[in-house]
């Protein structure tokens, strides 16, 4: 697994064909693409851009303070499951 760490910035991010783990705070219009694989991406609310999972069974969850929203300027596809996480 590897694991892409995000900041409070624009990121863009383009993993491999394996399982990868995106995790940071929300902030920038990040771009983040999974490809092949399963991948989870560990987002907080705020989160704008685009989430591509790609193939493979793909998860978004939600943590941090107001972990129950999206924002409307995040894009996502390919992506199977959203949860939402209390990291309390």
């Amino acid at each position: 697994m590897t694991t892409y760490a995000l900041d409070d910035k624009d990121n863009t991010i383009s993993a491999g064909n394996g399982t990868d783990f995106f995790q940071g705070p929300g902030g920038g219009g990040d771009s983040l693409r999974g490809n092949g694989g399963n991948d989870t991406f560990d987002i907080q609310t705020g989160q704008t851009g685009l989430i591509d999972g790609g193939s493979g069974y793909d998860r978004i969850h939600l943590t941090g303070p107001g972990y129950n929203k999206l924002d409307a300027g995040l894009n996502i596809v390919g992506v199977e499951e959203l949860g939402l996480v209390d990291k309390g």
